[in-house]
């Protein structure tokens, strides 16, 4: 996820990230974007952007993979539907430095968090997308479509997550023949 040192205050780097999904249900557990391995005995944690019971979250982890803080929004998003959803993290600590975005619209109204959180550990964890890897095999399986994943070690601001929305849009509008298929659902 950085460059930088483990995510010891005040080294925590500034990070955004989000993807374009479209669930076809909304319950139990269900991740967008994954830095999260859970497998007995090898546990490296990092950060997990996913549908809590439809609710979309965000958590980062501490370097002991359990302790963690998080956003999300207190309620379900709409199946059946695109949703551009995003996830900024200033350097700071605690959960509220966290903010989800459900397109242009910041909609975190809730925090999380479990046990004091010091920084989160750089490891080795492979990123994933739509899923997590569980104590045993993959799990937390989006159901459902996803695209355009993306990173950016920045905290993006509301108008920078508004351009990005924005530029989705516009490619929708232009005519863009392949994202106009994805967009509608195929």
């Amino acid at each position: 996820w950085s460059s930088t040192a483990d995510g010891t205050a005040p080294n925590e780097p500034a990070l955004s990230f989000g993807a374009l999904i479209y669930p076809t249900k909304i319950t139990g557990n269900q991740a967008i974007l994954s830095r999260q391995d859970a497998t007995t005995g090898l546990v490296k944690t990092e950060w997990l952007l996913w549908l809590s019971g439809g609710k979309p979250r965000c958590d980062f982890y501490n370097a002991d993979g359990t302790t963690q803080i998080g956003r999300y929004r207190n309620s379900a998003i709409t199946v059946n539907t695109w949703n551009f959803v995003t996830a900024t993290k200033s350097t700071g600590i605690v959960a509220t430095a966290i903010k989800v975005y459900l397109e242009k619209a910041q909609v975190d109204d809730t925090s999380f968090a479990g046990g004091v959180y010091g920084g989160m550990s750089n490891t080795t964890v492979l990123t994933r997308l739509g899923f997590r890897q569980g104590t045993a095999a993959p799990d937390m399986y989006l159901q459902g479509k996803i695209a355009l994943g993306f990173f950016v070690q920045a905290e993006l601001s509301a108008t920078q997550v508004g351009s990005l929305v924005s530029i989705k849009d516009e490619a929708l509008r232009s005519g863009n023949t392949m994202i106009r298929r994805l967009w509608r659902g195929m």
